[in-house]
């Protein structure tokens, strides 16, 4: 009751502040009073729920056309983002979606027999979104266009790309000639890669998707022969996709996402049957954004903030755009709100693995960013699930909290090609970068397939050496936390390393090497022929030796400047295997029943170590 008159009371108040802005003048008679009341209307329009009020319908498609009259008109800058607002509030409003005008879907129409409302309905809205949408075209003809107008022509634009299906063919056109152009400027592998997954991507439909989300499939069933005349020319799309500017086309791209996902959202359909790549136009222009994607890890990488104006004039003849820094930050976030639909992360990771490829020298500002980026698609698309204790339902969330997160990523969230990108770097001469490469191995080792983490393992240790003796405080704290909490996926006290007793003697000296030998190994040895069980022994042999050979210094097997760091990181590690033990103590303590071999610790926040880090050497100078 409470719901139904609140809908009530905005809709009626709402049908009543557009007969008065009408009846006072409309946009054409004392603009700068009507603000406020102009602004009222659009928060209500983008707030409020959906009516099924014939007046307030009535009403938004009143303002509607007031708006599309007069808005060119409007100089006043300010005064016209406000009609953007209404008019983009208005195009996003549920009442005029096909379910709610009256479509049949037994006829997959709206020719209800004597039936004119709905046709009416069906045929003013149509009107008003192609108005718009040519209004919008005029706006791209000028050179110099704000964050609010290029967001206002890219939304525009996207509803007019579904709601005129007719028109869609030449952006389909565009957006292939876009990547053909691309394709022959660079020679690469890259679209080779691109043009297969888009291909396997293609293969997966469901009809039931087409049914549940009408307006994203079904509008053609109401197309009439003179539709393409509202885009005479391909001009309108030409200025989306291949103007100079790329932030715009990176607000066309933010908008189709945003417009597909609210629809997908509002349709309620189970997962099982939603198909992004099923959308008209989808995949091409998902493609084609992952070629500019490229272009901006390639510019990241390369520039080292000595380059001359002409230098920079120089970039674009090989990229899509012309490439700022700006317009990189853009696209990386711009990537990152495409990972809502987690597939398309299918389409970014070749793109990663290119740009990284073409690094030639070790100079790589941009690493940093990149790696940290790609960390939070994966995050989006794997999911970020809690992993609960599998033997007690009772745990609570502080108990759950102690555990990692071990649900492998899903299966399109492959990481074998950016694993060998990213561990191939290593040995970086640049701290930060080594340390930004470190925290993604921490961050995602658990949730890898055991093929994976063998790779990644394989890729690592060989710089053992290096890493644990490395002359900074921060590499090495990260190296010894992904060696304590993240290179195993059993407990280390089944796995009975015998390393872990003597870095915990130099921590404890007035402790036994027995007494703590017989505290490292206190848990019987695992008999099993797991590929995760025999990984995860044939690395902990592995360390064994790296730490038997750190107290050999004739060893030769790494430099000899680097002896200088081996007692202090030995006792940094120590600390570090004491935590983790320590935390297996106090988790058992509270539980009151041992840990089983496959529980997985929780480690410390590493962002949190590395902070307090930097903290702590700043202090020393």
């Amino acid at each position: 009751m409470d719901l139904w008159w609140h809908h009530a009371k905005w809709s009626t108040a709402f049908h009543e502040s557009v007969t008065d802005v009408i009846a006072n003048g409309g946009l054409t008679v004392d603009l700068s009073a009507k603000m406020l009341l102009l602004e009222q209307l659009a928060d209500t329009l983008e707030n409020e729920p959906e009516t099924t009020d014939a007046a307030a319908k009535g009403s938004m498609l009143a303002l509607w056309i007031l708006v599309v009259s007069h808005i060119d008109k409007v100089s006043i800058l300010s005064y016209k983002y406000t009609c953007f607002r209404l008019a983009l509030a208005l195009l996003r409003r549920q009442e005029f979606n096909l379910m709610h005008l009256d479509f049949d879907f037994n006829t997959q129409d709206v020719r209800k027999e004597g039936d004119r409302e709905a046709w009416r309905l069906v045929h003013l809205y149509r009107k008003l979104v192609s108005d718009t949408f040519t209004y919008s075209s005029t706006l791209l003809l000028n050179t110099n266009q704000s964050e609010e107008t290029q967001r206002f022509c890219a939304t525009v634009a996207v509803h007019a790309f579904f709601v005129f299906p007719m028109i869609q063919a030449p952006f389909i056109d565009i957006c292939t000639w876009r990547y053909c152009h691309h394709q022959a400027m660079h020679v690469s592998a890259l679209h080779t890669e691109l043009d297969a997954a888009v291909r396997a991507m293609a293969l997966q439909t469901h009809t039931e998707f087409m049914d549940r989300t009408p307006d994203l499939f079904h509008w053609g069933w109401l197309a009439k022969p003179t539709d393409p005349s509202i885009l005479p020319d391909d001009s309108s799309w030409r200025l989306l996709l291949e103007a100079n500017d790329g932030h715009l086309f990176c607000a066309f791209v933010r908008a189709f996402h945003s417009h597909v996902a609210a629809t997908i959202d509002a349709s309620a359909s189970h997962i099982s049957v939603v198909s992004w790549d099923m959308v008209p136009g989808y995949l091409k222009l998902m493609q084609l954004f992952s070629l500019v994607l490229y272009d901006s890890m390639v510019w990241l990488l390369h520039q080292d903030g000595k380059e001359t104006e002409d230098d920079n004039k120089k970039r674009p003849s090989l990229s899509l755009f012309p490439m700022t820094s700006e317009l990189a930050d853009s696209v990386l976030a711009t990537a990152t709100v495409l990972t809502g639909n987690g597939l398309v992360v299918q389409l970014w990771f070749p793109a990663v693995v290119a740009a990284i490829d073409s690094i030639k020298t070790k100079s790589t500002p941009g690493l940093e960013r990149i790696v940290a980026t790609t960390t939070e698609w994966t995050q989006r698309a794997g999911g970020n699930f809690l992993h609960h204790h599998v033997n007690d339902d009772n745990h609570d969330n502080e108990e759950s909290a102690w555990f990692q997160n071990v649900l492998l990523y899903p299966s399109f969230v492959s990481l074998r090609r950016v694993i060998a990108s990213f561990l191939g770097l290593l040995p970086h001469d640049d701290e930060a970068a080594t340390v930004v490469i470190l925290q993604w191995a921490y961050t995602h080792m658990q949730r890898l397939p055991v093929e994976d983490k063998d790779l990644l393992a394989t890729m690592l240790l060989p710089h053992f050496y290096e890493l644990f003796l490395h002359w900074s405080p921060r590499v090495r704290l990260c190296f010894h936390q992904l060696l304590v909490f993240q290179l195993f996926r059993h407990d280390r006290r089944c796995l009975h390393l015998a390393s872990d007793a003597v870095v915990l003697t130099a921590c404890h000296d007035h402790e036994t090497k027995e007494a703590l030998a017989s505290f490292c190994f206190e848990k019987p040895p695992i008999l099993s022929d797991s590929p995760s069980m025999i990984l995860d022994l044939s690395v902990a042999s592995k360390v064994d030796s790296f730490m038997y050979m750190l107290r050999e210094p004739q060893s030769g097997l790494f430099p000899e400047a680097l002896d200088i760091f081996v007692d202090i990181s030995i006792v940094e590690y120590g600390e570090c295997v004491q935590d983790y033990y320590n935390r297996c103590t106090a988790i058992e303590a509270r539980q009151g029943h041992p840990l089983e071999s496959t529980d997985v610790i929780q480690g410390p926040d590493l962002k949190k170590l590395l902070a307090a880090a930097a903290t702590t050497t700043a202090k020393k100078h």
